[in-house]
């Protein structure tokens, strides 16, 4: 742009990571944005701004809905549960302030009311693969959840016939 080489990266490819496919609409993406005058660099770079501006949980979940690229059945799968399970419980808090004991304790409550597949629903969209607290760590807000232990505790329950 304007003379100078650019360099914008999308992710990392891979099971975790961005499809080739994935990838090449990204890449298609910014190719147009350049034929605009536009720098996909730049707009990343605002981009990741606007994303840190959000700082509660229910603000940045709902940024994340919007613009997470995800099937729209899984998108509105998603929301649904956002806003059925997560924002009533969380929705004012700071991301920062949520831990790991608060998601196994509200995944637990889920499991104990009879719904093991709605709280490893809750687990998937918080879990660091692709959703809101991956969002959040990449834009330098620091927080650890470990999905590891909500998955062996919906396994127990269901072993328990709950």
């Amino acid at each position: 742009m304007n003379g100078r080489r650019e360099t914008v990266t999308f992710g990392k490819y891979g099971p975790a990571g961005l499809s080739l496919a994935r990838a090449r609409e990204l890449c298609i993406d910014a190719k147009r944005a350049i034929s605009e005058g536009r720098s996909p660099a730049i707009e990343k770079q605002r981009e990741k701004r606007r994303l840190l501006e959000a700082r509660s949980f229910g603000e940045f979940g709902e940024k994340w809905l919007t613009a997470a690229p995800m099937a729209d059945s899984t998108r509105a799968m998603r929301r649904s549960i956002f806003e059925r399970e997560l924002l009533p419980r969380w929705r004012t808090r700071l991301l920062t302030e949520i831990t790991p004991d608060d998601l196994r304790a509200h995944c637990g409550a889920i499991v104990e009311r009879g719904a093991p597949a709605t709280a490893i629903h809750v687990r998937d969209i918080l879990s660091p693969e692709s959703n809101v607290k991956s969002r959040s760590s990449q834009k330098g807000m620091r927080t650890s959840w470990s999905s590891v232990k909500i998955t062996a505790m919906t396994r127990t329950a269901k072993c328990a016939g709950r």
